[in-house]
């Protein structure tokens, strides 16, 4: 559900996707509402907790190598950015997906 306040303004953001809302400021732009709307669909996706989790760590894990640019280099954000001009954009992935590349675990292969 898409919430249209200029409250979020106070964070510092023009949007914030708190499950199951979108806020947004009043005159939030289409790309911003897709913005918010593909983290909505990331969470729905994962399951909601487990996204704020990975959304949590990986924002740890940039923070550590990009620092005060972390948001802009976390996964969930970038997949967001790509995509937000896309009106009919599908979250479809597995959770794995978000794992660092060098940590993967092949699960499907035995040992």
């Amino acid at each position: 559900m898409i919430v249209r306040t200029d409250l979020v303004r106070l964070l510092g953001v023009g949007g914030i996707m708190i499950f199951p809302f979108c806020f947004v400021e009043k005159h939030a732009s289409d790309r911003l509402i897709r913005h918010e709307m593909i983290h909505f669909k990331q969470a729905l996706n994962l399951l909601v907790i487990p996204f704020y989790i990975l959304y949590l760590l990986e924002w740890i894990r940039c923070l550590f190598i990009y620092g005060k640019n972390a948001y802009y280099y976390i996964c969930f954000e970038q997949e967001a950015f790509r995509n937000e001009f896309h009106e009919h954009y599908e979250v479809k992935y597995k959770w794995i997906k978000y794992l660092p590349k060098s940590n993967k675990i092949k699960l499907w292969q035995n040992n």
